[in-house]
Parts: C-alpha cells; sequence; structure tokens
C-alpha cells in the first residue's frame, strides 16, 4: 500500500446553518400553537423531556417558567404572537365539554357551569372558548371577572386563567406540574353572568375545545351551542313541520329536528307547545 501525504494548498471555512424557522412556542413542531405545546413545555421545564430551542418562547436562550407564562398568555390571545384558534378539528375521543342548562331572564343573574365527562381520557389541561350571547355579561368581583374553578379542580395542582374578548371568553385549564384533572366527570368552571333588561333569549357556544394528557397527546372534542331562555315567551299550538332553515333547540340546549311539547327555542325565541 502506498502513503500518500498531501499539503491542502487553500483553507476554506463553511458555517452549516439550519435556514428551516423556529416556531416560537410550537414545542411538540406541529405548525400549531395550543395547550398541547404548554404540556410539552412543562414537561422540558420539569426536566422529562429534552430541551427544543422552539420551547425559548420569549428568545432570551432559557427555557424555565418565564416561558411557561409567555406561552399561556400566546394561547389566552393576550400576547401580539397570538394566532387564531378556530379551526375545524376532527373529534378523536370520547370526551365532551358541556354547559349544564340554565334559565335566565332579563335583568337576571345566574351561575353558569361548565362540565367536562372524560371516561376513557386522563386530561392535564383543558382549553376553550366560551362565546356569550349579546345582552348576557359576566359579573365582576372588584375588577377581575366572577370565574372560578369548579369541583374536578383545586387550587394547589391546576390554574384557570381566563381572557375576556367581546363576547368570546377563551379559557385555560393547565396544571403547572401536569396534574390530572380529578374524577372523570363533573364541574371544571363556574362564571356568574347578568342578562340585560332587553335580554330576549339566545345562544351560547363552547367551541375551539382541546384537552390534553400530561404526555401531550391531544383529545379533540365537538363543539355545541346551548339556548338560553329570555322574556319572550309565546305559546305554540301546534307545530306541522320545520323548515329547512329553521333551527330548534331544547332547553338542555341540544338541536332536535322538530320542537317537542313544553317549551322550545325557535330562531333564538321561545315557544310554548302545548
Amino acid at each position: 500500500m502506498n502513503t500518500w501525504l498531501y499539503t491542502p494548498k487553500y483553507l476554506v471555512e463553511i458555517d452549516i446553518v439550519d435556514s428551516s424557522p423556529i416556531n416560537k412556542g410550537d414545542v411538540n413542531e406541529d405548525g400549531k400553537v395550543n395547550g398541547t405545546d404548554l404540556v410539552a413545555l412543562t414537561n422540558i421545564i420539569l426536566g422529562k423531556s429534552a430541551q427544543k430551542a422552539s420551547a425559548d418562547v420569549n428568545g432570551d436562550g432559557k427555557v424555565n417558567g418565564t416561558d411557561y407564562v409567555a406561552l399561556a398568555n400566546i394561547i389566552l390571545g393576550k400576547s401580539a404572537a397570538s394566532r387564531s384558534l378556530d379551526t375545524d378539528m376532527a373529534v378523536n375521543g370520547t370526551a365532551t365539554l358541556q354547559v349544564e342548562p340554565i334559565a335566565i331572564k332579563a335583568g337576571e343573574t345566574r351561575e353558569l357551569t361548565v362540565s367536562l365527562t372524560n371516561p376513557d381520557d386522563g386530561l392535564t389541561l383543558l382549553q376553550f372558548d366560551l362565546l356569550l350571547p349579546e345582552g348576557v355579561y359576566i359579573n365582576k368581583v372588584g375588577d377581575e371577572p366572577d370565574i372560578s374553578m369548579g369541583s374536578r379542580t383545586s387550587e394547589h395542582s391546576h390554574q384557570l386563567a381566563t381572557y375576556a374578548d367581546g363576547q368570546r371568553v377563551r379559557c385555560l385549564l393547565a396544571s403547572p406540574v401536569n396534574e390530572l384533572i380529578d374524577g372523570k366527570e363533573g364541574a371544571v368552571m363556574r362564571m356568574t353572568v347578568t342578562a340585560s333588561n332587553d335580554f330576549n333569549g339566545s345562544t351560547l357556544q363552547l367551541k375551539n375545545i382541546l384537552g390534553v394528557t400530561p404526555t401531550a397527546e391531544e383529545v379533540l372534542m365537538p363543539p355545541t351551542i346551548y339556548a338560553l331562555v329570555g322574556n319572550d315567551v309565546t305559546g305554540v299550538g301546534h307545530v306541522n313541520a320545520v323548515d329547512a332553515g329553521t333551527s330548534v333547540y331544547n332547553l338542555s340546549g341540544h338541536k332536535v329536528s322538530q320542537p317537542q311539547k313544553g317549551l322550545n327555542i325557535i330562531n333564538g325565541k321561545k315557544r310554548l307547545l302545548k
């Protein structure tokens, strides 16, 4: 075997740069920024997962609790970096979120309860939008909205953050240590609302509903629409058919194909079928 000695004439230095952009806050790198990233970030801060550049939400070169707060603000819509969470999400589990039925007349104050049922999935985080109808407003205690956690959560293991933007209230229930939400069914949030003096009934919506497991797996839930009863009860002796463009809800807030005997919500108005 011959051995050759070669002395290079030129030395060229090349910097290798990763040109792929880093989406700050997209910790799991799925192209979205939502509660799933907050769970993934928590696991990184706790030392359960390896660090990623995308987890440095505030860009200070470190990954810690400051990034947790910054990411929560993005998800809630408080940050300029916020992205719309309005998306067509395919349901992929048996978990559901619902508002317990209430009747509220003009000028009245009622407690509105949001309940979670998740028989097959242990969830550590829940995010959703609650869309209140015009004429229904959240009460305040001092300068803060009268919103609190439900019976399935506890102050030491979970935090509830909300941000109201007009009639939309974005809600984020999360655990700083990825603790499970207690149990399998029951209230996760309560708020006190008051109807204006001219409120005549309408509907409220739950949408953009996302649950997350402690291992950052997403559980997507269906949006729902609920009827809120107002002042204008109208007696209806008989209804033969409902036009295709007519919306009918029962007092539990569920859409039905035909009005039922008793009180119905038809096109946002109360109707009494005898």
